[in-house]
């Protein structure tokens, strides 16, 4: 079994959701990810990225990469981005003038 594979399926294990709500979130259809979850096919560079992004690790973990990127960054993003959400969100709704005050 490749790394990304044996990777993908701990990440979707640990997320502790559905593979079809995991696939409502990143808008495939099951089917695509059930043909990566088997080694039927991989995903593209695109795909690659969406996945990291979804599941808060590096494109360098999915792949094998490194062996801690994956637990490292998705533990420090995990803490800075809730803060970090909020804080931009309501920076957001800041009027362009309020903005650079």
């Amino acid at each position: 079994m490749s790394i990304f594979l044996s990777r993908l399926k701990e990440l979707l294990q640990e997320s502790g959701k559905q593979q079809k709500d995991i696939c409502a979130d990143l808008g495939i259809r099951t089917q695509k990810l059930s043909n990566w979850k088997t080694g039927y096919s991989e995903p593209n560079f695109d795909d690659l990225v969406m996945l990291a992004n979804y599941f808060e690790v590096s494109t360098d973990y999915l792949l094998g990469n490194g062996e801690n990127l994956g637990g490292t960054l998705k533990t420090a993003t995990t803490a800075l981005l809730k803060e970090e959400k909020s804080l931009l969100n309501d920076f957001r709704t800041l009027s362009k003038v309020e903005q650079v005050q």
